[in-house]
């Protein structure tokens, strides 16, 4: 709960900070002497102030839409929907799978920063809609099975984890005997399905 609440403070020092240093490039750029002259650098000149005051726009929109709400919130746990599975399963899932497809969301301190973190948003937003593995034990089997043999298709393609996942979450990469593992186990639901 302190890292929760140092990461949020972090959070609004930075962008009390931005709008500091927005003021200062601000006042710089109106209150600099344009010397008049002819020719090649006035038009350097020209050229100068229009690159500065993109830049001042451009950090000033980076500034507002920090204050733009973003729903980032974990549902209330309930040990009795999640996903039943081996050890080594449940660990492979939960470090490679449940940022995004689970209500335990691990929120980084990038989720908190405009624009990213409307894509973070939405990203777990739709993972939670399309696969829960904290709702998985009140889908019904159909679901199960049909879920878990995307899940392998997935998994096979290198789809998921997703890439742009990866890159930033090294670790959340599976390798060749863990992809083995999670197939094998969502193959294993298929068959005991069939059985009954």
């Amino acid at each position: 709960m302190d890292k929760k609440k140092s990461c949020k403070e972090f959070i609004v020092y930075l962008k009390y900070f931005m709008l500091f240093v927005i003021s200062i490039n601000f006042l710089i750029f109106f209150n600099q002497k344009n010397v008049i002259s002819v020719g090649y650098y006035s038009k350097r000149t020209e050229m100068r102030n229009k690159i500065k005051l993109g830049i001042i726009v451009f950090a000033v929109l980076i500034f507002v839409i920090q204050f733009v709400p973003v729903e980032r919130d974990n549902p209330e746990f309930n040990a009795a929907g999640e996903i039943q599975a081996t050890v080594d399963v449940k660990t492979i899932l939960k470090s490679s799978c449940y940022d995004c497809h689970s209500n335990e969301t691990v929120w980084p301190l990038y989720s908190y920063i405009a624009p990213v973190s409307w894509l973070v948003a939405n990203d777990v937003k739709e993972g939670r809609r399309e696969l829960n593995f904290s709702e998985w034990n009140t889908y019904e089997q159909k679901k199960k099975n049909k879920k878990a043999e995307e899940i392998k298709e997935e998994i096979l393609e290198g789809k998921m984890p997703m890439p742009i996942y990866t890159y930033i979450h090294q670790d959340a990469k599976l390798t060749d005997l863990q992809k083995s593992i999670l197939i094998d186990w969502f193959s294993s639901i298929n068959l005991n399905a069939a059985a009954e």
